[in-house]
């Protein structure tokens, strides 16, 4: 992933240093300054800048998990979006009681939570049609 450093003086300590140590989980939050959030809004619609890509938007995921419970969807609700070989990823992750969408540059994906609001992995499934 490509990260947009145009901003890191106001990246957060916790990811200004440590983000070159590899891959984890984060929540990315709109700003709460609307002006500046209406325009994170614009980039990521008509100019594809995803937050993703933006580290001043990142936030520890720890005080996310009401929110990722609260959005999670009903595994079943899988099944109108793939078929059922495509499902057997599944029954690796017998704890998941949830998903939510992922969008990816290439391919959208699902991401499975379990019933505390814990992420357990990326499966190549479809969010939608």
């Amino acid at each position: 992933m490509d990260i947009d450093r145009r901003e890191e003086q106001s990246f957060l300590p916790a990811f200004r240093d440590t983000l070159w140590d590899g891959p984890r989980w984060v929540a990315a939050h709109y700003s709460d300054d609307p002006v500046v959030a209406q325009h994170q809004k614009e980039n990521e619609l008509f100019l594809g800048i995803s937050m993703a890509t933006q580290p001043e938007t990142f936030a520890d995921i720890s005080g996310s998990r009401e929110k990722i419970l609260g959005r999670a969807r009903a595994i079943e609700a899988l099944s109108d979006y793939n078929l059922s070989p495509a499902l057997s990823v599944l029954q690796d992750y017998a704890q998941a009681m949830g998903w939510l969408p992922l969008k990816g540059f290439a391919r959208d994906q699902v991401e499975l939570v379990d019933e505390a609001g814990y992420v357990l992995g990326i499966v190549d499934l479809r969010p939608w049609d």
